[in-house]
């Protein structure tokens, strides 16, 4: 059975994190009876720069809250629920929390690939891998 727009965001304002629709609607910069709309199923879709503020806001994959397609979080994906919260186990020094929720996830996996090119060991030489160098776009 295909899950409807309503549905999926009922399920990820549950969280984690958990989220309001006064919280989502500002994310999105929208008045919150559109995100009431959305949640009552009046409104059908969700698209463009709504849709993609409101799947970073609920740290979910975009193609998932818009249609139900693929998965509904990457597997891997760091999910941080506040910039402001208090981040002990945060492991960057300069990449800030709300900076990462900034990227896509796309972007996101590469920085995670690179990291983790630094635990592959050369056979031959048995030392580390270089990293990979990380493309723009």
């Amino acid at each position: 059975m295909k899950s409807t727009l309503s549905e999926r965001l009922r399920e990820a304002m549950n969280g984690p994190p958990k989220v309001t629709g006064k919280e989502l609607a500002a994310a999105c910069g929208i008045k919150p009876p559109s995100v009431s709309g959305w949640l009552s199923g009046d409104t059908k879709t969700i698209e463009g720069k709504n849709l993609l503020a409101a799947a970073r806001k609920l740290g979910v994959e975009p193609d998932w809250l818009a249609n139900g397609k693929g998965p509904m979080r990457t597997t891997g994906h760091l999910h941080v629920a506040e910039p402001s919260a208090s981040y002990s186990n945060w492991p960057f020094k300069k990449l800030k929390p709300h900076q990462w929720l900034q990227l896509t996830s796309a972007h996101q996996r590469l920085i995670e690939e690179n990291a983790m090119a630094f635990f592959e060991i050369d056979a031959a030489s048995k030392q580390p891998a270089p990293a990979k160098k990380i493309a723009n776009g």
